[in-house]
């Protein structure tokens, strides 16, 4: 037997960059404080999504909220499309024709929800978080909506700023930051409000 060392499979390592950290990345939100009402600053944030493509999430997430007594409230958008195991490998087998690449360009943006959840704090305050969430199964296509996500972020800091509402923007928040666990951000929490499975996806569509 050869005491060489065995050449790691070529599957083994594409699988290994596929669903390591760096390859899938985290997208990040924003945790602001402000002087708003947090009614106001969740509105806010939404308009300034919609106004970027996302579209409203059908479901009341703030009455659900109201109904538990939660200090918090929020609001849900979301863009894209999801892409299962089987969507990849009908793309795979129709690649190189007209079809294929018709799939191709439908599926660019992943699904990815946005959540926009506020509070009040003391002294008059508003924490106000703005975090989005994905499914999984392409690291590239559920980061196809980031230029959405980016300029959706960028118009709620100008709006806040040049209302004066603004008084903490923060910085780049991934979602696992966020770990009050009532916090509709929260990803357990979040998974809850809007009964999404571990992946990440509706278990019943909406």
């Amino acid at each position: 037997m050869s005491d060489l060392p065995r050449e790691p499979d070529a599957r083994y390592n594409e699988l290994k960059q596929t669903f390591s950290p760096k390859a899938w990345g985290l997208l990040k939100g924003r945790q602001l404080t402000l002087k708003m009402h947090p009614t106001d600053a969740v509105r806010l944030s939404i308009d300034a999504l919609l106004a970027e493509g996302f579209r409203p999430y059908p479901e009341d997430i703030a009455a659900k909220l109201a109904l538990e007594g939660s200090a918090w409230t929020a609001a849900v958008v979301r863009i894209g499309t999801s892409k299962n195991w089987g969507h990849s490998f009908v793309s795979d087998v129709l690649a190189d024709t007209p079809i294929g690449l018709l799939m191709k360009l439908r599926s660019k943006v992943g699904e990815m929800f946005v959540i926009a959840t506020a509070r009040e704090l003391p002294g008059g305050l508003t924490e106000l978080i703005v975090m989005p969430h994905t499914g999984g199964g392409d690291p590239d296509h559920d980061r196809g909506a980031q230029p959405q996500l980016d300029a959706g972020i960028a118009r709620i800091l100008e709006q806040l700023h040049s209302s004066g509402a603004l008084v903490d923007e923060g910085d780049p928040l991934p979602f696992t930051k966020v770990r009050d666990t009532s916090c509709p951000a929260f990803i357990g929490k979040f998974r809850e409000l809007l009964d999404l499975n571990w992946m990440g996806r509706p278990k019943r569509r909406k």
